[in-house]
């Protein structure tokens, strides 16, 4: 075979990969792939010298990229009304910075370790892989977008057959996180790929027959069995404990106006909208039909910049709101703007979440600590013809201190939109104290509903993560309620005026991940490190 062709079927076999890799989340959700998605990518990759096959990871890191945030170019170019070719040269930036470099870096050091290791090379590429997850998390500003474990989360209210597979295996996030379950799913990939490859190896005696090959992917297996029975351990425990009622259980309403809210507060938008999202709040509280005790329900959620005013600053607005509330001694938490007004015209703006008690009094606010490059603040502003361009929004400032919620449903941790990408900032959170965590978002000016999939996922593995219920309300959907084992109990649909109505369950228990943070991955990066360092020293010295 040329090394032409040879180039050519490399280059297939990515290809491939990434399309596998992509039908393992939103819209497809055939998250069963995600056991054999890499597979091709590694085959291909171990044939390859390491140089060559950091270039196979960075086409693959590109490639899946695509399939999985295909709108993200046409979002960018909308939003700062752009050409798309610019929106598409900024999305191939950020996506070699963010995404390909450290896919290189883990394929590569795969392909160094194929002529290496033997046993233990299956768990020497899911740790790698974690290693380039957990640095795309780290670097810059994070992106943690289309992590492999975030497919086993399950936008489903009823879960059988697979689907229970995948619930119970996303539970060793409450260990180690999200990337936990990626290091499970990837051992799998890389064990069946060096089975199939067992003939590549040189002679040892043993026959690459059926034998051999199970016995190569045997630890891997057992491992998910291993995983998948811990899984299963935990979701009945925790089952048994919401059906002997504990922890204690608190009715909530969630509010999903889908309007166009904007990305961000503007002047223009002062006000808008409140009338529409008060009339919703009134049919979801019963205003109209007549509320009963028993359907009382003391905490309502609206998402984020659902009040386009400045909340402290505004009394009437928030009368207009304690009109509802009062009568049903409902709280409100809701996102807004929020100033601190300085000398001579020099104010602060923040992203916030207020909390508002029925008497329309604001009880407790949150400012969003973790903000959106080049739609929250812009990093370029200093660059005259880039802030020309593209410094179209008010810039937000980042707070410093984390303050937990009081609610009738317990003490909230907050997460406003990107925040809940990052499991770092919902352990924050429940270390400062939350009970419950509540993510306020506005999807809508992104203009695709896999955005709000794609979130609500990761909303997903941070209540089993942190073993917390999760309350998501998003401006267009999906909104939704999640238990602490990372069921959904309530969900609407995208792109639809809805209201939901569940219960939250204020936790107390505090996971292994809350504890020991991101120690998994921590691991898996210093362990990667660590091998190679000792490999090529030994060869160095069996060199002399």
């Amino acid at each position: 075979m040329s090394s032409k062709v040879r180039l050519a079927v490399a280059f297939s076999a990515v290809l491939l990969s990434a399309a596998v890799y992509t039908l393992c989340f939103p819209p497809y959700d055939l998250r069963t792939l995600a056991t054999v998605a890499l597979v091709p990518l590694l085959i291909a990759a171990r044939k390859q010298t390491p140089s060559r096959a950091a270039g196979l990871g960075a086409l693959w890191g590109f490639a899946s990229a695509w399939g999985i945030t295909y709108w993200l170019p046409t979002t960018v170019s909308v939003y700062y009304h752009q050409p798309y070719w610019l929106g598409l040269l900024l999305f191939t930036a950020a996506t070699a910075a963010m995404v390909a470099f450290e896919y290189a870096l883990a394929v590569a050091a795969y392909a160094w370790a194929a002529a290496r290791l033997q046993r233990s090379l299956p768990f020497f590429a899911a740790g790698a892989w974690v290693a380039a997850e957990f640095t795309r998390t780290q670097l810059l500003t994070g992106n943690p977008w289309g992590f492999l474990g975030y497919s086993q989360a399950v936008l489903a209210r009823e879960v059988s057959g697979l689907d229970a597979l995948a619930l119970a295996l996303a539970q060793v996030a409450d260990i180690g996180g999200v990337y936990a379950v990626t290091f499970v799913l990837v051992a799998v990939n890389a064990a069946i790929a060096d089975a199939v490859c067992l003939r590549d190896r040189p002679s040892t005696g043993v026959s690459a027959g059926v034998s051999a090959r199970v016995s190569v992917v045997l630890p891997a297996l057992t491992l998910l069995l291993v995983t998948t029975g811990y899984g299963g351990y935990r979701l009945a425990t925790l089952e048994e404990a919401q059906t002997a009622g504990r922890p204690r259980a608190t009715r909530v309403a969630i509010v999903q106006p889908n309007l166009d809210l904007g990305s961000q507060w503007r002047e223009d938008l002062y006000g808008q909208n409140l009338v529409e999202i008060l009339e919703m709040t009134a049919d979801v509280l019963g205003a109209k039909a007549g509320a009963r005790a028993e359907q009382t329900i003391p905490l309502v959620v609206w998402p984020e910049n659902a009040m386009t005013f400045f909340v402290a600053e505004e009394p009437l607005y928030r009368a207009a709101i304690a009109r509802l509330l009062i009568d049903f001694d409902a709280t409100l938490i809701a996102g807004a703007p929020h100033v601190e007004r300085g000398e001579s015209g020099n104010h602060e703006y923040f992203n916030s979440a207020f909390v508002l008690a029925p008497d329309g009094s604001v009880a407790g606010r949150y400012d969003k600590t973790h903000l959106l490059p080049f739609a929250e603040y812009f990093p370029l502003s200093t660059v005259a013809l880039l802030n020309r361009s593209f410094g179209r929004v008010r810039q937000f400032s980042a707070a410093s201190d984390r303050p937990v919620l009081e609610t009738p449903a317990g003490r909230v941790g907050t997460l406003i939109c990107n925040e809940t990408m990052f499991g770092s900032l919902a352990r924050k959170r429940v270390l400062a104290g939350a009970e419950l965590l509540v993510m306020l978002s506005n999807d809508s000016w992104v203009g695709d509903p896999m955005y709000g999939r794609h979130q609500l996922q990761m909303a997903i593995m941070r209540a089993i993560e942190q073993r917390r219920s999760v309350v998501r309300s998003s401006t267009s959907g999906p909104s939704a309620i999640i238990d602490q084992r990372g069921c959904i109990e309530t969900m609407s649909q995208p792109n639809t005026e809805a209201t939901l109505r569940g219960t939250v369950r204020a936790g107390t228990h505090t996971s292994i991940y809350t504890r020991i943070g991101d120690a998994f991955a921590w691991a898996s990066l210093l362990t990667v490190i660590l091998v190679v360092v000792v490999v090529r020293r030994r060869e160095s010295n069996v060199g002399l």
